[in-house]
């Protein structure tokens, strides 16, 4: 078992999404987090002080031409 486990969602421009410390007796929970562009999250867990880390980035779509 972890002693301390946490997880942080991070929006570079909102700020903090979520924060939480888990504890042993943990459920399975689902969230949704509305997509907006140039969006960055950041997922921090930190498992006995050892952290992971994950990025996500979500761009502007880009329109292409295709000349025939």
């Amino acid at each position: 078992d972890a002693k301390h486990t946490s997880l942080e969602i991070v929006d570079k421009n909102a700020g903090q999404l979520y924060s939480t410390s888990i504890k042993s007796n943990y459920k399975v929970q689902t969230m949704k987090i509305e997509k907006t562009y140039q969006q960055q999250l950041d997922f921090n867990l930190v498992i006995d002080g050892k952290t992971y880390s994950k990025s996500f980035s979500i761009m502007e779509p880009i329109a292409l031409a295709v000349n025939n």
